[in-house]
C-alpha cells in the first residue's frame, strides 16, 4: 500500500488528476479488502476534497471507468463519497470524525438541496453518534514502533522506523507475529535499544515495541467532563508518541538518602514525531524525528505516577456515575488498591521525599516538585471520597465490601494528613 500512496502523491504533485483519482480508488479498495474502515474513509476524503458543491459535470473519463458512482455532477458524487466516509468512520468507532463530515452536509441538505427529510435523518444520525461517544465503551488500538534493519530488506526499509496502529486491543505478541508474517519472518528484536549498527548486517531484523500516544490538546479541560468524550483526543489524530524504559541507578544523591528500589529507579524516556497523524491514509507512518533521552528521577517519577493515579480514579468514578452500563468492578479494585495497598506500600513509599535528609538535597525545581507531590497526595483523599460516593450508587455491590472500603478510606485519610503537615515543615 505504501507504494500506492507514493504514486498517488506523485500524481497529485504533478497534477495528473485522472491518475490521482485512479490510485485513490486503488488505495480505497485495498483498505476495504483488509477491513481497514478508517483508512478507507480517509482515502474517500482525498477524492471528495477535489470536488465542489456545484453542478459541474463529471469528467467523461471518470464515467467511462465507472468511478462516478452513478453520479452525473460533482455535488452528487461529493455527497455520496462523504456519506460513505462517515459510515466507515462510524464502523471504525471514530465517531467524532463521522460527526464532522455529517455536519458539513447539514447546510447542503438545508440550503442547497432544501431536502428537510434528509436533513432530519442526518440530524438523527448525528444525535446517535453523540450518544455513542457518551455511553458506549470504545475499544481502542495500540501503537507500535517498528524498525527495519539489515541488507536483506530493500533500501527504502533498511534503517527506517515507523509507527503502526494495531488492530483493536492487539497485544504485542500478536502484533509481532502478524508483522513477521507480512515481512517474511525477519529476526525479532525485543529491546528498545538503538539497533542502527544492524543496518550493514546481511540479515533481516525487525524491532517492535509499544509506544504511547501523546494526546492532542483537548478542548474540554473540565475534570468533570465525561472521560469517554476525552478519549478521542488521547487515541486519534496523533503525531507525537513516547516510549520509556526503567533504569536502575546506584550512587546518586537519591540513594544517598535511602538505598531503596524507589530511590534507585529512574525512567529513560524518548519521544518520536511521525510524518503524518495516525490513523491516516495508511496504518503506518514514518518517524521523522526522535528526541534525545529524557531522564526522569525518582521524585519526578513519583509525581507522574501520583498524577496518573488521581486521574484514573477520578475518571473511573465519573464513568460509573455517568454510564449505568459501565461495570463498577474496576472502580472497586482501584479504590481497594489505594486504601489497602498491602505489600506495595502505597503512598507511604513517598514519605522519604518529605524527610529532612531529602529536603537538603533538593534544588529549587525539586523543592517545587515535592510540594506538588504533597498536594497530589492531599487531593487524592478528596478524589477517593468522590469515588466512594460513586461506588455507593451501584446496587450490585455488597454493603459489607463497601463498608470495608470506607473503613480503609478513613485510615488512609488520617495518614494522608501527615503529608500536609510535613509539607510545610520540611519545604518552606
Amino acid at each position: 500500500m505504501s507504494r500506492t500512496v507514493q504514486l498517488l502523491r506523485y500524481y497529485e504533485k504533478y497534477r495528473h488528476h485522472n491518475l490521482y483519482i485512479t490510485y485513490v480508488y486503488k488505495l480505497y479498495n485495498l483498505h476495504m479488502t483488509y477491513n481497514n474502515q478508517i483508512e478507507a474513509a480517509r482515502a474517500l476524503l482525498l477524492y471528495a476534497n477535489t470536488l465542489s458543491w456545484n453542478d459541474t459535470e463529471l469528467d467523461e473519463s471518470l464515467i467511462a471507468r465507472r468511478l462516478n458512482r452513478h453520479c452525473a455532477v460533482e455535488r452528487q458524487l461529493k455527497d455520496s463519497l462523504l456519506c460513505e466516509a462517515a459510515d466507515l468512520f462510524a464502523e471504525g468507532e471514530m465517531w467524532e470524525d463521522a460527526i464532522k463530515i455529517l455536519k458539513e452536509l447539514l447546510p447542503v441538505y438545508e440550503i442547497a438541496y432544501v431536502d428537510y427529510d434528509k436533513l432530519a435523518s442526518l440530524m438523527v444520525r448525528i444525535a446517535e453518534l453523540y450518544r455513542k461517544i457518551d455511553r458506549e465503551n470504545r475499544a481502542f488500538f495500540y501503537y507500535y514502533l517498528v524498525a527495519f534493519y539489515g541488507k536483506g530488506f530493500p533500501s527504502y526499509l533498511n534503517g527506517i522506523s515507523f509507527v503502526f496502529r494495531s488492530d483493536k486491543l492487539e497485544r504485542h505478541a500478536d502484533f509481532m507475529q502478524r508483522m513477521q508474517q507480512i515481512y517474511g519472518n525477519p529476526e525479532a528484536i525485543m529491546s528498545m535499544d538503538d539497533c542502527s549498527h544492524l543496518k550493514n548486517s546481511p540479515g533481516r531484523y525487525m524491532q517492535v515495541f509499544n509506544v504511547d500516544p501523546i494526546p492532542t490538546t483537548c478542548p474540554f479541560n473540565d475534570a468533570h467532563v465525561n472521560p469517554a468524550i476525552k478519549d478521542y483526543y488521547r487515541h486519534y489524530n496523533i503525531r507525537d508518541f513516547e516510549y520509556s524504559r526503567v533504569e536502575e541507578r546506584k550512587g546518586t544523591k537519591w540513594t544517598s538518602v535511602k538505598d531503596s528500589e524507589l530511590m534507585r529507579t529512574w525512567i529513560v524516556k524518548r519521544t518520536v514525531v511521525t510524518y503524518e497523524r495516525l490513523p491516516g491514509i495508511l496504518r503506518s507512518t514514518q518517524i521523522v524525528s526522535t528526541s534525545p533521552p529524557i531522564y526522569v528521577n525518582p521524585l519526578r517519577r513519583s509525581v507522574d505516577q501520583m498524577q496518573k493515579k488521581n486521574t484514573e480514579l477520578m475518571e473511573t468514578a465519573l464513568l460509573v456515575l455517568l454510564n449505568r452500563t459501565h461495570a463498577v468492578k474496576k472502580l472497586s479494585g482501584e479504590i481497594l488498591g489505594v486504601v489497602r495497598p498491602a505489600v506495595m506500600g502505597g503512598v507511604s513509599n513517598y514519605e522519604v521525599f518529605f524527610s529532612d535528609e531529602c529536603s537538603r538535597i533538593y534544588d529549587s525545581e525539586e523543592k517545587q516538585l515535592a510540594m506538588h507531590l504533597s498536594a497530589l497526595i492531599i487531593e487524592q483523599v478528596e478524589i477517593l471520597e468522590f469515588c466512594l460516593y460513586a461506588h455507593a450508587t451501584r446496587t450490585e455491590i455488597t454493603k459489607q465490601f463497601h463498608d470495608h472500603l470506607v473503613e480503609g478510606f478513613y485510615e488512609h485519610k488520617q495518614y494522608e494528613r501527615h503529608f500536609g503537615v510535613v509539607e510545610w515543615k520540611t519545604l518552606q
